[in-house]
């Protein structure tokens, strides 16, 4: 069965992240079939991405589409063969998600990604967005009220603050690594901090750091031990 990395979001802080990942991959021993889906409301741009020019144009250059990248508009349907969702990575402001299933084109987006997130509700969310809604809630929080099923492994994130500086580490990575023992050895410079909350299962716990870790190979990843972790990353 196909394994996917679900990254919600095709701007700067989604990009980084999905190049990051596929960067990563060079410093493991990736399973056969892992992909990673690059999922977004904008169907247009997804479409120049997987088959017109294939580059992205976010950070000043010119940045081509890895051959293992995939894209998915939000709103429409999976494809049909079956894949385990290793991974949601939610990188869009919580002012995506805080609207409410109305019939206006931002409201249709918001209700395309909590479906994608409800979906795979099962699986880590790890929450890259930041900001907070209308009614003062945070990504989190806005996640907990409008997810069903409620997601029960959902993991704040703090870092990377430059999505450009992490975009160039892993592009770097994609386009001059020659060998997979290069890419372990290698470290992108880029500090990522994860946290869940206190009432979470040291079984979850362990089974989520695992992921991260696996998935950050190249990155300095921090986990927050210390009580309340899980809601100040979303404060500034």
């Amino acid at each position: 069965m196909r394994s996917r990395l679900l990254v919600i979001g095709a701007g700067e802080l989604g990009t980084a992240c999905a190049l990051s990942l596929l960067a990563n991959m060079r410093g493991r021993d990736a399973r056969a079939g892992d992909v990673v889906t690059m999922c977004a409301r904008d169907r247009e741009y997804l479409q120049e991405l997987e088959h017109g020019s294939k580059t992205f144009r976010l950070f000043g250059n010119n940045i081509r589409v890895p051959s293992q990248m995939c894209f998915q508009a939000l709103g429409k349907e999976m494809a049909e063969e079956a894949f385990h969702c290793e991974a949601s990575l939610l990188c869009v402001p919580v002012s995506c998600f805080a609207e409410g299933n109305g019939d206006t084109p931002r409201e249709k987006a918001s209700a395309g990604v909590c479906d994608c997130l409800g979906r795979h509700a099962d699986a880590p969310i790890f929450v890259f967005g930041r900001g907070f809604s209308r009614d003062g809630l945070t990504p989190v929080e806005e996640l907990n009220r409008v997810i069903r099923p409620r997601p029960s492994k959902l993991v704040v994130v703090s870092g990377p603050l430059f999505a450009k500086e992490w975009a160039a580490a892993s592009v770097q990575e994609n386009t001059t690594s020659k060998s997979s023992s290069h890419a372990a050895s290698s470290n992108s410079g880029v500090s990522i901090a994860f946290a869940m909350a206190d009432a979470t299962d040291a079984e979850t716990l362990q089974a989520v750091k695992d992921i991260s870790q696996r998935l950050w190979c190249r990155e300095s990843v921090t986990w927050l031990k210390e009580p309340k972790s899980f809601r100040p990353s979303f404060t500034c």
